[in-house]
């Protein structure tokens, strides 16, 4: 369907491409098909269909079209595949587009990586930047992503040793408004949860959700995912 989509609309003439909902259409479907390459376990292409995204916005001078590339594609594609050096760049990028357009998601999601980065390299305050962000979107009623960006910053307990926060954050979750909708990062769920289990030497629970999560990932072709589970699977030997 993306490659239709493509062929059909994804290469009109500059400033012909606005949706009814000013988004522009190329970089929408550019960015669509970023996220569905880097779930299936291609991020090399995902990176490389947003940055084409990120470029038709920008030479279109399209916040809205530019902060949607960034913050649906390409600044959590980064980020999640370790490439801390283009997601600050792409988090300053956002926090630009967050000052000329006033959408709250794009200031939200662009405080949730700054801390997430910050959290990444070791500085121990970005926790409090990730916190932050979540409860103003949520304030905000911005609540696509935010299921997303608890596990992460479970994870970022889990890497400080503080597993009873990082079951705390992965429990939130359940109680999001949607989370049922985002089957998308359902396998990365029981992921983290394995790892709290693995991390409080729970060897049998921890296999117990590595399984459910990969049961999960290979159902949808989650490659990424797949992956990532046993990645963690072999950093906790579990088997």
């Amino acid at each position: 369907h993306f490659r239709t989509l493509m062929n059909d609309w994804g290469n009109l003439e500059e400033g012909h491409g606005l949706s009814r909902f000013q988004v522009d259409l190329p970089v929408a479907i550019r960015l669509s098909q970023a996220f569905l390459s880097w779930l299936q376990g291609d991020p090399e292409r995902a990176s490389s269909l947003a940055s084409r995204a990120i470029d038709r916005a920008a030479d279109l001078d399209h916040m809205i079209s530019l902060g949607n590339a960034i913050s649906l594609a390409a600044l959590p594609i980064a980020f999640v595949e370790g490439d801390l050096e283009t997601a600050s760049q792409l988090q300053l990028q956002l926090t630009e587009v967050s000052r000329r357009e006033s959408v709250g998601i794009y200031e939200g999601t662009a405080t949730f990586f700054a801390g997430a980065i910050r959290s990444a390299r070791g500085d121990s305050a970005g926790v409090t930047l990730m916190q932050d962000s979540i409860t103003g979107l949520l304030r905000g009623g911005w609540r696509a992503r935010v299921p997303f960006y608890r596990s992460l910053l479970a994870e970022t307990h889990i890497a400080a040793g503080e597993m009873q926060l990082a079951e705390d954050s992965l429990r939130a979750v359940l109680g999001e408004v949607g989370i049922r909708e985002e089957r998308w990062w359902h396998p990365d769920l029981w992921r983290v949860a394995g790892m709290i289990e693995a991390g409080n030497a729970r060897p049998h629970q921890a296999k117990h959700y590595f399984q459910k999560s990969l049961d999960s990932a290979i159902a949808m072709g989650a490659g990424a995912a797949t992956k990532r589970t046993q990645l963690a699977m072999a950093a906790a030997e579990v088997r």
